[in-house]
């Protein structure tokens, strides 16, 4: 049954990406407003002479990496069953590789273990939350105030439209929020003031932009959002930071500067127009419904393997759970 599947990416045998992409990207003359990052897609799926090179080129232009650690509990064990030699653990993989760095940035990071904490903290390697997708795609919750207290770099993320759906970081902030305290039993600090920092000024020092944006000060770019505060969300106004994170869903902005430039007014794009775009989308979507249907039709036939494996995944045994709470 293997055909059914769409054909996954694989590399460009003709060609030499990374050196291509120094050559067009990097090299280029700067542009305003681009900023370039390397993604290899996750250590599982890259060689170590990939994940050497591409380290070395990030420190040589000082750009940041991102790459997705233990999103799954598949991930995590999949790492214990295939890296005995690394203690079953893909960070340790990437310590003995030295990719371990304060430019790079791993996405998710549900399944970490205790050690593995530890050595990103000692590395200066940052994480980036992706707690909507995490949660919709039953992954489980990331190990906030562990990662908290270790002192871990946490930015914050929405993840990609196909599994968090909404692209909207004041919800992003209120699940990590939420979602710090079950990640602990134990009492804790307050966390909105902690969700707007990942947000905000982390998510900034993950780009390696921490120098120019992420917070509001003389000599930072302005970027900027303009909350209408005439709304039962900020009335009283007892903590604006509380109300932001707890209660503003994204209803309150009026308007959006990036770099001076006001892209928001008055709740609408103005640098495309918004109604040419729906429009757009509406045109396409027959024909869209067609290819899903297409497609759906010809791999049904592997969903009763792919639940076994689910099932397998999650009924072999894990020194930790990030999902379940047994009663």
């Amino acid at each position: 049954m293997h055909p059914l599947l769409s054909s996954a990416a694989e590399p460009e045998r003709q060609l030499d990406l990374l050196a291509h992409f120094e050559s067009t990207c990097l090299t280029a003359p700067p542009r305003p407003r681009v900023h370039w990052a390397l993604g290899p897609s996750a250590p599982e799926r890259c060689s170590s002479a990939l994940m050497a090179r591409t380290m070395e080129l990030a420190r040589r232009y000082d750009i940041p990496v991102y790459s997705h650690i233990y999103e799954s509990r598949g991930m995590a064990l999949q790492a214990r069953l295939t890296l005995r030699e690394h203690g079953g653990s893909l960070i340790k993989r990437l310590a003995a590789e030295g990719a371990l760095d304060p430019l790079l940035n791993l996405a998710h990071s549900v399944w970490l273990a205790r050690d593995e904490i530890d050595l990103l903290a000692a590395t200066g390697t940052g994480v980036v939350l992706n707690p909507q997708g995490n949660l919709k795609m039953k992954c489980g919750i990331p190990p906030i105030r562990a990662l908290q207290d270790a002192g871990v770099r946490i930015g914050l993320g929405c993840d990609n439209c196909s599994c968090s759906d909404a692209q909207n970081m004041f919800m992003a902030m209120k699940l990590f929020a939420l979602l710090a305290a079950a990640s602990d039993p134990l009492p804790g600090p307050p966390q909105a003031a902690a969700a707007l920092r990942a947000a905000t000024e982390s998510g900034a020092e993950s780009a390696r932009l921490g120098h120019a944006i992420g917070r509001i000060a003389p000599g930072y770019k302005a970027d900027l959002t303009l909350i209408d505060m005439s709304d039962p969300t900020w009335s009283p106004l007892n903590s604006a930071v509380r109300q932001l994170v707890h209660v503003e869903a994204g209803r309150g902005v009026r308007h959006v500067i990036v770099d001076g430039a006001v892209v928001v007014r008055d709740r609408r794009l103005t640098t495309i127009d918004e109604d040419e775009i729906y429009d757009a989308v509406e045109a396409v979507m027959p024909g869209f419904r067609r290819d899903f249907a297409a497609i759906s039709e010809r791999v049904k036939r592997l969903q009763p393997w792919l639940d076994a494996a689910h099932q397998r995944m999650v009924s072999t045994e894990l020194e930790f759970d990030r999902i379940y709470i047994p009663f």
